[in-house]
């Protein structure tokens, strides 16, 4: 349902609803399946634990009265949760709708929640109707209607003209000339909802990191009587989504009551004790002391438990379900498997990994066709379902890779040695092979069965880079004493020749490439970064991407068959009003963007022609679109909900990786059973099942995927920190600036600010031009918002060349003369210095779409997380960045990080 035929329904709704003591107002469930004038009488509001149980003393069928008050006099600040079987009712006759809670990062005021179905977002405005949900929570949510939803657009109108009204005074502050004030008007189109249940209190589970304080944090208040004890202490997150919390006085760490300063700038973990509906902050526990803000232990510590990731190692339960070592393979397994350890098969990886999940193969054959084999750990023989093994792989569902080191999902003794397919040692593994004729076409369909491997090589990305550019190797591979050099190399050479027919194929049927930027260290002994840079994706990394996809999408399709609602699938949600919002903005700047289809897209951005321009539109595409998903094939109403929008495929799963996925390890069990095809033995899994498990690999995927980009990010921070630079240019008034310089490039322009991003680190953030006219710098800026050009007004330098010229009595730029003639007919705004500008005194510097520009990168490690802020810098004609470099360090080789493919 769209919005307009959701607003149809709302008129309706409210026409034939409308009685005295109501709003003028009502929003229907937007579900084709409900009458929306039908009257219904809500269910009195019941308790419901954060877990979803009831109370010992609920009975069923009766809903307790909402209390007028709690024994002490306070009245409810917030609604009680209704009853879970009333949830569940409601749920099914499209009344309430459940889904995840989403807040946004920088204001917990605005709350998300966007149900399966639905093509819009329901949004919740403030912390009444967020209920005391947290952050991720799978919530019950009803629309509003009444006074309640009159209250919610007047409240968010208001909000929204005060900001808009603080932008345009901004503006007007920045602005040379004088523009037309026109009014200032919000017409809310959004459709409101609360929180009335929570199904899954996952939000609240984990730890949070922040702050202890004896006074609420960010009050105006004065200071307690400090002879009387307080009543509780002040929790401040560090993630600015969850509330401040509430620590209870006799909770309180006393080593924090007695010296609370000693606390200062120290990062603490508490969690969620409870969160009453007379309480206006949840009530916390402490937890421990993680340490001062911004050393890298102590912020790694941090991401990692605001992301729920707080295991490290095995239990005595899990390392007991490990085989004995020196562990040989079982004389029957031979029998039971394919016996490919004579065929040569080589992994590629990076030159620093341990766990290794695929190789290769390359076979030719008499008649002039070639076997390709793919071949993957077979996980699941050591991990068995129904064991605590399996059970601990489950809960953590994915290997965290962090900057400097990865928490694996399985014991190391599998994931580096016992599953890991190293080479000249036997190993279990699932393999699919395909024929391929001499031209790259697959000719058969593919085969799956169980195998004995043994791998001849262990080659780096580098290295068979090397092998296909025809370049020296840096580092010799190591072979198996029987197999030849340059039979390793022609299979690498002729597999990547199948590789560029099968991208060319895939990319012809319509996929969309959605790589990101990724970024390498260096670290000394101590642990610090000391060199970086951006990741590069070359052929070899292709080569391995083209046949990973094309094993999954074949599992895919063979699990499908077989298991038509327990089958475990990926797929990629189609972007909606994103795209639009993109193509919009891509005009502007000048090219024609096709976003009807995956392919139409990708073919808009093969036809922009400069490379630059090419990847920077693609990102500012990528940014919006929402991440993958697992999903169990029942939860498909049509074959179109199963589709993968990136790779343009109608199915595909994850199965080449299952040392570091769980997902991978399930699809396994369930490809044994379907080449299997037993009669008398049950399935691996039934379709709820499934379920479960693509939601525990959804959260997991997305929580490693996070403290994975805050690993990066906090390493990138402390390594510019870190970094001088020979030279440094100096304030107007002489004044060494902080930071260093770098280059950009603009990827947006807006009235007063740009957007830039720095490749050499990997940064894209907004350049505010407010930040040099407080510095004194910056006169004004004019913006053309139809051309995205940005004008900066700068007080020329003295150590400008065109100043010294013009100084000297010789004309200044043309630009600069042009600019002031027209300045002549045109109002100076009231807070700029008075027109016109003296062009031998300032510096014009038009800020367009991709033009390179320097900005100053200044770091903040006193809070946490750790950030950096971009700042405007003069534009000095001929001025180069100097390299920044850290004092006494000589750059290393930089390492290889692993490569995400399309997925």
């Amino acid at each position: 349902m769209t919005i307009d035929e959701l607003n149809v329904k709302l008129a309706e709704r409210a026409r034939r609803s409308r009685s005295p003591g109501t709003g003028s107002g009502a929003q229907a469930p937007p579900t084709s399946g409900s009458d929306p004038a039908r009257p219904r009488t809500p269910d009195p509001p019941a308790p419901v634990a954060k877990n979803g149980s009831l109370p010992d003393n609920w009975r069923a069928g009766k809903t307790p009265k909402t209390p007028a008050a709690d024994s002490s006099g306070r009245k409810p600040v917030f609604e009680r949760h209704l009853r879970l079987g009333t949830i569940q009712d409601r749920i099914a006759d499209g009344t309430l709708f459940a889904a995840p809670l989403r807040i946004n990062k920088t204001n917990r005021q605005d709350g998300y929640v966007s149900p399966r179905g639905l093509d819009y977002e329901i949004f919740i405005s403030g912390t009444k109707f967020m209920n005391r949900a947290f952050d991720g929570d799978i919530v019950a949510v009803e629309l509003l209607d009444g006074e309640e939803l009159a209250e919610a657009q007047h409240s968010q109108k208001q909000k929204k003209e005060t900001k808009m009204l603080e932008s345009r005074e901004r503006q007007k502050k920045v602005e040379v000339f004088k523009t037309e004030d026109t009014a200032l008007e919000h017409v809310e189109t959004r459709v409101f909802g609360k929180v009335v249940g929570i199904l899954d209190d996952k939000g609240s589970r984990n730890a949070f990191v922040g702050t202890l304080h004896m006074e609420r944090p960010l009050s105006h208040k004065p200071p307690q009587n400090t002879d009387k004890a307080p009543r509780w202490i002040w929790f401040n997150p560090a993630d600015k989504r969850p509330p401040f919390m509430v620590i209870p006085y006799e909770l309180a760490p006393k080593e924090f009551l007695d010296d609370p300063k000693s606390f200062d700038g120290v990062l603490v973990t508490v969690r969620v004790r409870q969160w009453r509906e007379f309480d206006n902050y949840p009530s916390a526990e402490y937890q421990g002391k993680l340490g001062q803000i911004g050393e890298l232990p102590v912020e790694t510590s941090a991401l990692l438990a605001a992301n729920g990731i707080t295991w490290d190692d095995f239990d005595e339960s899990v390392l007991a379900c490990l085989p004995p070592t020196p562990w040989t393979i079982p004389d029957e397994e031979y029998a039971k498997r394919w016996d490919l350890r004579d065929l040569r098969i080589f992994s590629i990886d990076p030159e620093t990994a341990k766990d290794l999940d695929d190789a290769l193969s390359c076979r030719a054959l008499p008649d002039g066709t070639f076997e390709v084999g793919v071949h993957i750990a077979d996980v699941s023989y050591f991990v068995r379902p129904r064991t605590a093994l399996d059970a601990e792989a489950y809960v953590r569902a994915t290997t965290v890779y962090l900057v400097q080191r990865a928490i694996p999902m399985l014991p190391r003794l599998l994931c580096e040695q016992l599953c890991s397919l190293n080479p000249d040692v036997e190993r279990f593994a699932f393999t699919v092979f395909w024929t391929f004729d001499a031209d790259g076409n697959i000719v058969s369909e593919p085969r799956f069965g169980r195998s004995v491997i043994r791998s001849c090589a262990k080659l780096s990305y580098e290295q068979a880079q090397a092998v296909i550019d025809d370049t020296p190797f840096v580092k010799q591979p190591q072979l198996s004493d029987n197999v030849a050099l340059d039979d390793v190399k022609q299979d690498i050479l002729q597999l990547f020749e199948f590789s560029k027919v099968l991208r060319k194929s895939r990319y012809d049927g319509g996929a969309l490439s959605i790589h990101s930027i990724k970024l390498w260290f260096n670290l000394d002994e101590f642990g610090n970064p000391i060199n970086s840079g951006m990741y590069e994706l070359k052929d070899s990394n292709r080569l391995i991407e083209e046949f990973m996809l094309l094993a999954n999408m074949a599992v895919a399709e063979k699990i499908q068959a077989y298991f038509p609602e327990a089958a475990l699938l990926r797929r990629h949600p189609r972007p909606a009003q994103s795209i639009g919002e993109f193509v919009s903005r891509a005009t502007k700047m000048g090219f024609k963007i096709d976003a009807s289809s995956s392919g139409s897209l990708q073919a808009s951005f093969e036809a922009i022609q400069d490379p630059l321009q090419r990847m920077l539109v693609r990102m500012m595409a990528i940014k919006p679109m929402k991440r993958a998903e697992y999903f169990a094939a029942m939860e498909a109403e049509e074959p179109i909900h199963m589709r993968h929008y990136a790779l343009s495929v109608p199915l595909y799963t994850h199965f080449t990786s299952p040392i570091r996925r769980y997902c991978d390890l399930v699809v396994h069990r369930l490809l044994d059973h379907a080449i299997r095809a037993p009669i008398d033995e049950a399935e691996p899994y039934d379709g709820k099942t499934v379920v479960d498990i693509a939601g525990q690999c959804n959260d997991r995927k997305n929580q490693a995927k996070e403290a994975q980009d805050a690993s990066s990010n906090l390493y990138r921070i402390v390594y510019i920190s870190r970094l001088l630079q020979p030279q440094v240019l100096l304030s107007q008034n002489g004044e060494a600036l902080e930071g260093i310089l770098a280059e950009g490039f603009v990827t947006d322009v807006n009235e007063r600010s740009y957007d830039v991003l720095v490749p050499r680190y990997g940064i894209e953030r907004r350049v505010w031009v407010e930040d040099a006219m407080e510095a004194g710098d910056v006169i004004g800026v004019t913006s053309d918002k139809d051309s995205l050009v940005l004008t900066v007004f700068w007080h020329r330098r003295a150590d400008d060349p065109a100043a010294t010229q013009a100084w000297a009595g010789e004309e200044p730029e043309e630009g600069v003369v042009a600019l002031s003639e027209q300045m002549g007919g045109l109002s100076v705004a009231d807070d700029a210095p008075a027109a016109p500008l003296d062009p031998r005194k300032t510096r014009v510097q038009r800020v367009c779409v991709f033009d390179k520009v320097v900005v100053r990168i200044q770091t903040f490690l006193d809070r946490s997380p750790p950030s950096f802020k971009l700042l405007p810098v003069y534009p000095m004609p001929g001025f180069e960045v100097p390299e920044a470099r850290i004092p006494g360090v000589t750059a290393a080789p930089h390492l290889s990080i692993p490569a995400e493919m399309d997925d």
